[in-house]
């Protein structure tokens, strides 16, 4: 009989419960952002988000943090993806709007926004997968937990990457480096991960890499979870097309996470300059003009007299359409 084909990929799994590819610039903050990106799709995951929303946690604020609160010493020389996650069940993680992310391990902690406490989100635990490559126990923590960060050696021909399945071959050796698995193909034996190296970087900010990879991938691979509850009132709008054109009808429609008490007010500021442009539950639909980076906000208030708003902080940006 012919081999069953298993593959996953958590972009496309019932739903996208994958955040967008970041950047950590010059900075080697690669442990942050593995462990950052897991904490993201844990929270989709747990709140069954996969609709296509945007869940930006801060990393800025472990990179700032992690010695103040834990005594580690990670910073942009390096670190482990197990602090990061250390740090994210025991202190709490916040927004990327409230410490935008500035590759910069020396601004202090205390520059996180004044109501960073009023923005955190907890998680439940973590754990290792495996410290040497296994692939029966990382296909085991993909499907029960969702992404998992780990680590493996980067060499010269990793850096020019830009498609199909990446094995090491030739080059010198660059050091260590942390990613987030997102998937596996059974059949073809390789993973799918998401790097942080901006989307200019492989297949738009992904790449799939074998599981005999002569680079060690896969070594201390971690779990992280959520329990998808103890948000209280969570404002979250989901948007038709990340990467619109101008002159594209979009769909904005409220996603807002809800606990013991009833939306009544939504207010919809598409573009971010202050104006009104909707109110009500939508869905809304709007047209940008121009191309640019927006901020799209909404604001909601429920039934008790609490507020929320989300702000896309990172920018939305409209390309040209023509």
């Amino acid at each position: 009989y012919p081999r069953e084909r298993l593959l996953l990929d958590w972009r496309e799994n019932g739903g996208n419960f994958v955040t967008g590819i970041r950047d950590q610039g010059s900075c080697g903050s690669c442990w942050d952002f593995a462990s950052t990106a897991a904490m993201e799709s844990a929270i989709l995951t747990a709140c069954n988000l996969g609709f296509g929303v945007e869940w930006d946690l801060s990393e800025q604020y472990v990179l700032s943090c992690i010695d103040d609160y834990l005594g580690y010493s990670d910073d942009c020389d390096g670190g482990l993806n197990s602090h990061a996650l250390i740090f994210g069940v025991n202190f709490e993680m916040i927004d990327e709007c409230c410490f935008p992310y500035q590759g910069n391990d020396n601004l202090d902690c205390s520059e996180a926004c004044d109501d960073a406490a009023d923005t955190n989100y907890s998680f439940q635990n973590w754990g290792t997968v495996c410290y040497s490559p296994s692939v029966t126990a990382i296909q085991d923590a993909l499907n029960n937990y969702g992404p998992v960060p780990c680590s493996f050696d980067v060499y010269e021909d990793f850096d020019t990457y830009g498609s199909g399945v990446y094995r090491h071959v030739t080059g010198e050796y660059e050091g260590g480096h942390a990613v987030l698995i997102i998937g596996y193909d059974d059949e073809g034996e390789y993973w799918i991960a998401k790097n942080s190296w901006g989307r200019s970087w492989g297949m738009q900010g992904f790449f799939k890499v074998a599981w005999d990879s002569n680079c060690d991938f896969g070594r201390n691979t971690r779990w992280v979870s959520h329990s998808g509850s103890g948000y209280g009132l969570h404002a979250l709008m989901e948007i038709s097309n990340m990467i619109p054109e101008t002159c594209e009808t979009l769909t904005f429609t409220d996603r807002s996470l809800t606990e013991g008490s009833n939306i009544v007010e939504w207010e919809w500021d598409f573009e971010g300059d202050g104006i009104i442009d909707a109110t009500g539950p939508g869905p809304h639909e709007h047209v940008f003009l121009e191309m640019g980076n927006y901020e799209p906000t909404l604001r909601i208030v429920d039934n008790l007299g609490n507020e929320d708003m989300e702000v896309l902080c990172d920018g939305y940006y409209v390309y040209y359409g023509g």
